[in-house]
């Protein structure tokens, strides 16, 4: 398998070198700094003696302006792109694919994270904050921050059927749009101006085990006669789970100890945390509060397997419970979408009325095994050294010692009731047959809108404004409710120490559903004036102003266990209701210096953009940035060089301010304990954390240089590069849990996070010594980690295209292309007194894969009413080094990865097959032909044991397209 696996790896990178030599990139439509859509770069190439194009406005500025003008690293992806891809579901996975510099998390947060985007889908550029538009507009965000999760405009709900193009724009733009412009902007346009209509479905299998499905189904069509037009476009869309059970790499998954027939037993004397298992001949050990566990032993019904502290023990434990069946790798969904746009001329340019609508209803489930449960046996003595306080407070596991099925002697368990002495009895257990279900009812309403004229030749306005309210209705299936719970127990119903609970009690008033629902709004004004003043000698000047009024709104509401730790074990949900209001002014010009008609040698063209933007937050305070772009072509309009640099910011959401408190259980944790040398592994601690209404404005440097050639001498060759550099700095975060972990076991109080680790409760007990994490039972340490404008991250890198484009009179036309993205540098500072960490090459916790350089490349081949497709995904291997920075574990290798796509569409059109035919296309393809699984990361990636959503988790998938223009 090692010789295949060179065999291949050289083999792709022979073929990834030639198609550098022969051209680079599928996505690029244009050539980088003068590509604004893949129509105006194809024009500019091909009329090398063009005088002069239309201007129109692009996204990264407020100014219309020429194609060959842009002075900033823009590319446009239209449906072509879309449909190449093969992605027809998911908006953010079409955009992974098909632009390496994108990442993002999707469907595949489907495990113990998914309460950070509640089903939806967040994207962002080069690692950094992304700014979703819709047709140029802000649009709300998820309402998943109304509950403590991620910022971010869920693409779940942009159907591809409505697009008409995607701008991404690589650069930092705060100093055009405000807030989140930090590594770019991504603006979906919709489609408009649309004459007749076109219905169309797509349907994908996956063959392999599990069989996964997706399936849509989409109408748009409209009318236009140049004064009036609408457009309308309706898509429904659906694809199911995938669970662990069904991948090579997730089954068997076996990370927990926590399951029925396991105790552990602290010795305080000691020190030593020994694991015990039931003989699986008795269901239950005798009650009666009688008995020692020496004792149990010796009578046959439990057996002794030895310390806790030894991962041989953890491991052979967790490999007695494979969480595979019932645990969703992907989570399934269901989208219904309504789009509208509109548009009426009433006194021709003088004045226009615009608008568009957006509706969109997503419904998405995915599923956790069942509550995991750790009761202590309760004593009075127990409660103070477990929780610090009797009776232990609300949300506790524990056991009374006086139930009827506890088997242990009161008196064993107290010894002398000192620090010094006596024994923590905690039981393992889950109700398996009830999974934890998440399901989420998501539904954005969007309308955008106003009013825009032309003065005359030179002066233009607009007014326009958008309200949009993002809604989530999410339930949680299968919570424990802890005062039915502890009902159960005292009454002898429930028996913690059982493999199987009676017939007839589960689930009850034992187990319960969870609810929040949740609202983000946005409703945003603006006010726009354009104009070209006066002459300059190498052209016009010309400028932009505006100014802009922004509310947003954050709510939310949870059923009363949730607000009052109710539910065992899960995390809380707490009311909020708060609102911002964002005031802003920029100004934006364009200066012309040099133009070709002044015929200086060397410089064909020189221009310069400026652009300031100043923003008033509530509660948060101003924020002022700047932008400047400069465009050069020394020779002709076949080479051109551009540089840009600014400020961007990213003002603290709401709920980061304003929020309450929420607790609940740590990520999965790898951390090696004081005086040893060997890891414990996936390991859960109690875990909280909440809002800082101290949090600043983070704030980034960005600067970015690049050229775009397309040479005379190769007619259909086009080069671009562009090298970028950003500098973010007072990121707002948790501290990672792990590096927490680590460092406050090796160094104790002298830890510089120390004050985030308690004992007992979350401002329990604090550290004094090295040594005291591994020291204590898991479900008595609590990391109370507050969120705070942390380090920084500082990203170096280029993206690189190349295409080549060739016809022939009697074999139609050949297009080749590829693009990379690479990154020379990587790095990330936790806390502003930590050194940076380079995390190039790597996959961690922390940044999840960041390899050193990722492509995507195409061959298509258009021949009569045939078109042929191959794509080329290749990301090369990198080190898993678990969390990373300062914790960072010894390097594994990660294997590299490619991924080979193939299609085939015809189009009816003229096919003799009589008229009914005309319009009609069928395209089939197949995606990852050869089924290749995505590499594991094992340390890194302990929720699915590989990046799923960077590499992909269906495989192999068969599909066909259909559509019909009538």
């Amino acid at each position: 398998m090692n010789q295949l696996r060179s065999r291949k790896k050289a083999v792709s990178r022979v073929a990834l070198s030639a198609a550098f030599v022969v051209g680079l990139a599928s996505v690029s439509a244009l050539a980088q700094q003068t590509q604004t859509t893949k129509d105006s770069s194809q024009k500019a190439s091909s009329d090398q003696a063009a005088i002069s194009m239309d201007k129109f406005v692009v996204t990264g500025s407020h100014l219309p302006m020429a194609a060959d003008q842009v002075a900033i690293p823009v590319t446009t992806l239209d449906t072509q792109d879309i449909q190449q891809s093969g992605e027809s579901i998911s908006t953010l996975d079409m955009l992974r694919k098909i632009a390496p510099e994108i990442t993002g998390v999707g469907s595949e947060n489907a495990t113990i994270n998914t309460a950070t985007t509640y089903g939806g889908a967040s994207i962002s550029i080069h690692g950094m904050p992304v700014l979703v538009l819709i047709n140029g507009r802000r649009i709300a965000t998820s309402s998943a921050e109304a509950v403590g999760g991620s910022r971010f405009v869920d693409l779940n709900m942009i159907p591809a059927s409505a697009i008409q193009r995607i701008d991404v724009l690589k650069d930092g733009a705060s100093a055009i749009y405000g807030s989140d412009a930090v590594g770019g902007v991504v603006n979906v346009i919709t489609k408009s101006d649309y004459n007749g209509w076109e219905a169309g479905a797509h349907y994908g299998y996956s063959p392999s085990k599990g069989r996964y499905a997706e399936r849509s189904a989409y109408l748009t069509g409209g009318v236009s006669n140049g004064k009036t037009s609408i457009t309308v476009s309706l898509e429904y869309a659906k694809h199911d789970p995938i669970y662990f059970s069904s991948k090579p790499y997730t089954n068997p998954y076996y990370v927990s100890e926590y399951y029925p027939g396991i105790i552990d037993i602290y010795n305080l004397a000691t020190g030593v945390d020994e694991d015990y298992q039931l003989n699986p001949k008795y269901n239950a050990p005798p009650g009666g509060a009688q008995y020692t566990i020496d004792q149990l032993v010796q009578m046959g019904y439990y057996t002794d397997l030895g310390s806790d502290a030894n991962p041989a023990v953890v491991k052979k434990i967790q490999q007695g419970f494979n969480l595979a069946d019932k645990q969703t790798l992907i989570q399934s969904l269901k989208r219904s979408n309504l789009t509208l746009s509109a548009s009426h001329k009433i006194f021709d340019d003088k004045l226009e009325m615009f608008g568009d609508l957006e509706y969109s209803n997503t419904l998405t489930m995915s599923s956790l095994n069942a509550q995991p449960i750790y009761p202590y046996v309760s004593t009075p003595y127990t409660d103070t050294w477990y929780v610090g306080s009797t009776p232990p407070p609300p949300g506790t596991q524990y056991v009374p010692v006086t139930i009827p099925g506890n088997p242990f002697s009161a008196a064993w368990i107290n010894q002398a009731s000192d620090n010094n002495t006596g024994y923590g009895v905690m039981a393992h257990n889950r109700f398996v047959q009830y999974p934890r279900v998440f399901n989420n009812d998501s539904t954005l309403v969007r309308v955008a809108g106003g009013f825009k004229g032309q003065i005359n030749d030179n002066y233009s306005w607009e007014i326009g404004g958008t309200l949009s309210r993002y809604t989530i209705n999410y339930t949680n299936e299968n919570l424990i409710n802890t005062v039915s719970f502890l009902d159960a127990l005292a009454q002898g119903q429930l028996n913690p120490f059982a493999l199987t609970q009676p017939a007839g009690v589960l689930p009850g008033n034992i187990l319960g559903t969870g609810w929040m629902h949740g609202i983000s709004s946005l409703g945003e004004g603006d006010i726009l004036f354009r104009g070209t003043p006066f002459e300059l000698p190498a052209g016009k000047l010309s400028f932009a102003v505006g100014a802009s009024y922004t509310r947003e709104v954050l709510n939310a509401t949870a059923d009363l266990n949730s607000t009052t730790q109710g539910w065992m074990n899960s995390p809380s949900i707490l009311p909020i209701n708060k609102q911002r209001k964002e005031n802003a002014v920029f100004a934006e010009v364009s200066v012309p210096i040099v133009s070709k008609d002044q015929h200086i040698p060397g410089i064909y063209s020189l221009s310069t953009d400026l652009a300031w933007r100043f923003e008033h937050y509530t509660q948060v305070g101003n924020s002022t940035v700047p932008k400047v772009s400069l465009k050069y072509l020394p020779f002709d309009n076949t080479f051109s060089l551009r540089f840009s640099a600014g400020k961007s910011f990213l003002a603290p959401q709401l709920y980061d301010l304003y929020g309450p408190v929420n607790t609940g259980s740590s990520q999965s944790i790898t951390y090696i304990p004081y005086g040893s040398t060997t890891p414990q592994s996936n390991v859960q601690f109690q875990a909280g954390g909440g809002s800082n209404p101290d949090l600043k404005p983070s704030t980034a440097s960005t600067w970015s240089a690049g050229f775009g050639y397309t040479p005379k001498q190769v007619k259909g060759l086009s080069i671009t590069f562009d090298y970028f550099q950003s500098h973010w700095s007072g990121i707002f975060g948790y501290p990672n849990q792990q590096t927490i972990v680590q460092d406050v076991e090796n160094k104790g109080a002298a830890s510089s996070y120390a004050n985030f680790v308690h004992f007992g409760s979350l401002n329990g007990t604090p550290v004094t010594a090295p040594g005291q994490i591994s020291a204590h039972p898991k479900a008595a340490v609590w990391i109370n980690a507050p969120l705070l404008n942390l380090g920084g991250q500082l990203v170096k890198g280029f993206d690189a295209t190349v295409s080549y484009e060739h016809h022939t009179d009697t074999i139609g036309r050949f297009t080749v292309a590829s693009t990379v993205s690479a990154y020379n540098s990587f790095q990330l500072q936790e806390m502003p007194t930590d050194p940076y960490y380079n995390y190039v090459g790597t996959a961690s916790q922390n940044e999840f894969t960041v390899p050193r350089w990722r492509t995507y490349s195409t061959l298509t081949w258009l021949y009569k009413s045939w078109t042929f497709d191959m794509a080329h995904t290749y990301v090369p291997t990198v080190q898993d080094i678990g969390s990373g920075g300062a914790g960072a574990s010894a390097p594994v290798g990660v294997s590299a990865y490619q991924q080979f796509d193939f299609a085939v569409k015809y189009d009816f059109n003229g096919s003799n097959l009589g008229h009914y035919f005309d319009g009609l296309s069928v395209r089939l393809g197949i995606n990852n032909a050869f089924n290749k699984m995505p590499p594991v990361a094992l340390n890194a990636m302990q929720d699915t044991n590989s990046d799923v959503g960077f590499y992909g988790a269906v495989g192999r998938m068969v599909y066909v397209d259909a559509s019909y223009k009538f």
